[in-house]
């Protein structure tokens, strides 16, 4: 066997050993959330308050994806992409729902929930089985995928930058004009790296830059079921902005939003909904939008 043959093979075995040692504690996560969510989007500042109180839990990967369809509302959102839109997109027909909204969490690609009610997604969280797709180790250059069972047909695999901070960002202008909205895991980067059909896989990787962590997310097509997770870096609990951030926002009162509610009682939820997001259109990519002052709203009663 060739020299580098071999020390590849004793790189791989070595790495993929950590990762399933890992796997129960930080490495590899019991659930994963992601937030779809807009600066120019009222409804969103209490969604993103509650994902700020999710990266604390160790067993779940929240991110946070910024979507572009509400730019022409006066602010453009400085970490929206287009493949952000279109991952949330992807999801909806699966989902149920008639179009996209925000601000939106989907958790493990099965689940839909309005991201302001934070009760509620814990309690989606919680009764979601646990994440049991095959064992995935990642480090800086490279993600080993182990052999095990594949449902179906071949499963994306999918390369998340993100950081693993809280952005603070100043708004100056749209329907948060004058409010600094705090971010957490704000994703930078989606990359599809090939597929998985249960054999084991190993795929190098570039450096991640500019100090961002990576995921790596398994996935059934389409938008489908989450199979697995990993990460290279979780929040350590206690970092002393989380509780003042949480703080800020509890006491924050925002006018034009009735999330804020006190001892459980009735409350008017407001998402926000695309003029043109009730089904029209190719669903796996994105919709045309008549161009309007103030796109349809719809309101939750909880």
């Amino acid at each position: 066997m060739p020299h580098s043959t071999r020390l590849n093979l004793i790189i791989t075995a070595a790495i993929f050993a950590i990762g399933c040692a890992a796997q129960a504690s930080a490495g590899q996560p019991l659930a994963i959330v992601e937030l779809f969510t807009s600066q120019g989007c009222s409804s969103c500042p209490p969604a993103n308050a509650n994902l700020v109180r999710l990266i604390k839990d160790p067993n779940t990967l929240a991110l946070s994806f910024s979507v572009t369809y509400w730019d022409y509302l006066g602010w453009k959102d400085s970490f929206g992409k287009k493949e952000f839109t279109d991952r949330q997109l992807t999801y909806e027909p699966a989902l149920g729902q008639s179009g996209a909204f925000t601000p939106q969490m989907v958790i493990n690609g099965l689940r839909s929930v309005v991201g302001n009610d934070l009760s509620e997604i814990r309690h989606v969280i919680a009764s979601e089985p646990v994440l049991s797709g095959p064992h995935v180790a990642l480090s800086d250059s490279l993600v080993v995928i182990d052999a095990a069972s594949a449902p179906g047909p071949a499963a994306d695999i999918w390369l998340v930058r993100y950081d693993h901070g809280i952005v603070q960002v100043p708004v100056a202008r749209g329907e948060n004009s004058g409010v600094t909205l705090p971010h957490a895991h704000v994703v930078h980067a989606l990359q599809r790296l090939g597929s998985w059909n249960g054999q084991m896989v190993r795929i190098p990787l570039a450096a991640a830059t500019e100090g961002l962590k990576s995921a790596i997310i398994i996935q059934e097509q389409n938008g489908g079921r989450v199979l697995a997770a990993v990460t290279d870096r979780y929040p350590q609990t206690g970092f002393p902005y989380l509780q003042a951030t949480e703080t800020s926002f509890a006491n924050h009162s925002y006018s034009h939003n009735q999330q804020h509610l006190d001892n459980g009682a009735t409350q008017a939820v407001r998402i926000r909904v695309p003029k043109d997001y009730h089904g029209k259109g190719n669903s796996h990519g994105p919709h045309r939008r008549r161009r309007t002052k103030l796109p349809i709203r719809r309101c939750y009663t909880r």
